[in-house]
């Protein structure tokens, strides 16, 4: 039933209840004064829902429409594709060497139109990697291909003593993996900027790596390198330690450096 013919429904209802009180006035005397004010209640309302009526004819108010909605046919949805090829560059990142992952960071910087000089070198762990400047301000960074789950406070509170000592405008965080909860209030409260692997997939989108060869250099970097003087590392058999015998990646400028780790 529409809204009008209900509208309507009531209005007779109304009447009909009016006229019954009325002849119930009439032959019932006793009963006069006891429906004098139901009557008076009923007139008040027919008379409201008359006026009512009548101003909504002389307006011409648009009736209520009830509309069946059909979704129109839409193109495929591309966002598990677009998903993949996200996937795919997170674990390109992962898989890069520390050496890799610094260049990766500097092409990205680089890209975003900053003048990028490396800083840090060899042994440089938990030290500034990257001096980024731009419009005359100053910015270090700190490279961390962090193979943990989640970078934690501690380790952003140990680079903000590194940012305040050098006296610059910022400092931002760049990690392989992502920020506990703990290490983004930090960094929120101490004015850091942090950048994690998904922060890192969208900024290659955006500088369009697939026409950067100093991106996609990175990116294709399959080798490892010794942090100690960033020669090639090679696969070779423990001859000692703990393990002889086992795998291990040990510095190709052995004897001179002897650095290893396990495989």
């Amino acid at each position: 039933m529409s809204m009008k013919t209900e509208a309507k429904s009531f209005h007779w209802d109304v009447a009909l209840a009016l006229v019954v009180v009325a002849a119930a006035m009439l032959f019932l005397p006793p009963l006069r004064k006891i429906l004098l004010w139901p009557a008076l209640g009923l007139a008040g309302v027919l008379a409201i829902l008359l006026g009512l009526a009548a101003i909504r004819h002389k307006f011409k108010f648009p009736r209520r429409t009830t509309y069946t909605f059909t979704p129109p046919i839409t193109a495929p949805d591309l966002s598990g594709a677009t998903e993949i090829i996200r996937k795919s560059l997170a674990d390109k990142i992962n898989n890069l060497d520390w050496l890799p992952f610094e260049q990766l960071v500097t092409g990205l910087y680089t890209a975003m139109g900053y003048a990028v000089k490396r800083s840090g070198g060899p042994n440089a762990d938990g030290g500034i990697d990257l001096v980024l400047l731009k419009n005359k301000l100053k910015t270090v960074a700190h490279c961390k291909h962090w193979k943990a789950a989640e970078v934690d406070e501690k380790e952003l509170k140990e680079f903000l003593g590194l940012v305040m000592r050098e006296k610059v405008e910022s400092g931002i965080f760049v990690t392989a993996r992502e920020f506990s909860f703990g290490a983004r209030r930090f960094a929120a409260m101490n004015d850091l900027l942090l950048v994690g692997v998904k922060d890192l997939v969208r900024m290659l989108d955006q500088a369009n790596y697939q026409k950067n060869p100093m991106l996609l250099a990175a990116l294709d970097q399959s080798r490892k390198f010794c942090p100690r003087c960033e020669k090639d590392m090679v696969l070779r058999n423990a001859e000692s330690g703990p393990s002889p015998g086992s795998r291990i990646w040990g510095c190709s400028s052995y004897p001179r450096c002897n650095y290893t780790v396990n495989a």
